[in-house]
């Protein structure tokens, strides 16, 4: 896994002669995403994801987004229009997130589908209800699960 020391922010040239760094185990093997049903179902969602991809919407406390992201990179060479280190984005980046959960919250859908493309967000992971707002979106359907779903942003 050659992308671990970018994707923890430690380039090779800021080790010691004879050093060497490792990420942490509870992120090596997956500890950071429970294994209860809803994750069990997220999981299986990963196979699928399309290019830059995104959770939106409210999920249960079990389910950080954060940790997938991070996991995601490590494990699936995926990225996520959320980013990792918001300081370096834009004022204009970090606007376009914010108005793509507030239109998502707000149902609209015109609006929503801009942010997404300006993002370049192909994937979007939801749960629940929030994915009735994806399919009223006119977002294509890829998998709905009993809980989660994955839609894709054409």
């Amino acid at each position: 896994m050659k992308n671990r020391g970018k994707v923890l922010g430690i380039a090779k040239r800021d080790l010691k002669a004879g050093e060497e760094f490792q990420i942490p185990i509870s992120l090596m093997n997956g500890e950071l995403l429970p294994n209860d049903s809803i994750n069990s179902e997220v999981k299986s969602l990963i196979p699928e994801i399309e290019d830059n991809y995104y959770f939106i919407g409210q999920f249960p406390t079990t389910v950080y987004s954060k940790a997938y992201y991070s996991y995601l990179a490590v494990y699936y060479n995926l990225s996520t229009s959320y980013g990792w280190y918001p300081q370096s984005a834009s004022q204009e980046y970090l606007d376009k997130i914010s108005s793509l959960d507030r239109n998502f919250k707000e149902k609209n859908c015109q609006d929503l589908k801009n942010d997404a493309d300006y993002l370049k967000i192909r994937s979007f992971i939801s749960y629940k209800e929030n994915c009735d707002v994806l399919d009223e979106c006119n977002f294509r359907q890829k998998i709905k699960k009993d809980n989660v779903c994955l839609y894709i942003n054409d």
